[in-house]
């Protein structure tokens, strides 16, 4: 009897309690959340509170296939920087910038130095390399143009993609078709909303209609006169 008893209590004392009495394992499995929630709360606290900052190129709008296209005449070059900060963004206007402008096929290079936010400049046919360097904070952006001559007896049309509710907002990725003209591919808003669709085979002064497709915004259609005031296009979110 006392042997078994000898041996009962000392199996005991070799399996002691990871838990101090008074304690409970549920309690400390919660506190251990809070802590863990909190470090997550610091970490998003502290990278909301560092501004980050990016470069939006504002114009020129059209793109096709990766690459810019402009008609001869003068040309803007518009850019924007846009500050992140506490889950906002802001557009910065105006910023100062040193633009390169490098003709590919002869390979000359023009360079000009703190151009503020933007710059005019006639270029003659050809294709560019156009690359933006802001002042202010280490950003840079590079862009392939394509400058040629305008074709007779073809119109151009340009206008902005804005949300319904909030006209600030400027929707970029919308497609933009004329699906009435065979043949017209569909061209994408930039960053700015804003789209441009070259080369229509119509006079100015006759209508087209448009229709934009966004993922997220109800489709959208519009007859618009080629000429008068650009369209400003407002898409509605799906519910």
């Amino acid at each position: 009897m006392w042997s078994n008893a000898g041996r009962a209590s000392a199996g005991s004392c070799h399996n002691p309690s990871i838990v101090p009495p008074g304690i409970s394992l549920g309690g400390i499995k919660s506190k251990a959340l809070i802590v863990i929630v909190l470090l997550l709360c610091s970490i998003t606290f502290v990278i909301a509170a560092i501004p980050h900052y990016r470069l939006e190129i504002d114009s020129p709008s059209f793109k096709r296939d990766g690459i810019y296209e402009v008609s001869t005449g003068e040309i803007t070059f518009k850019w924007t920087m846009i500050k992140k900060q506490w889950f906002q963004e802001k557009g910065i206007a105006g910023v100062g910038a040193n633009v390169t402008i490098r003709e590919m096929a002869q390979k000359g290079t023009t360079s000009l130095a703190n151009q503020r936010g933007e710059l005019k400049r006639e270029l003659p046919p050809g294709k560019y390399q156009v690359r933006i360097d802001t002042v202010e904070q280490p950003l840079s952006q590079s862009i392939t143009l394509e400058v040629s001559e305008p074709l007779e007896g073809r119109a151009i049309l340009s206008g902005t993609i804005v949300g319904i509710d909030n006209e600030d907002i400027r929707i970029s990725g919308a497609q933009v078709t004329i699906d009435e003209i065979p043949g017209m591919k569909p061209v994408e808003s930039a960053t700015n909303g804003v789209f441009t669709i070259k080369d229509i085979p119509k006079k100015y002064g006759e209508a087209v209609r448009i229709c934009v497709i966004k993922e997220g915004y109800e489709s959208y259609s519009e007859d618009v006169v080629l000429g008068k005031a650009p369209p400003k296009i407002k898409l509605k979110r799906k519910l």
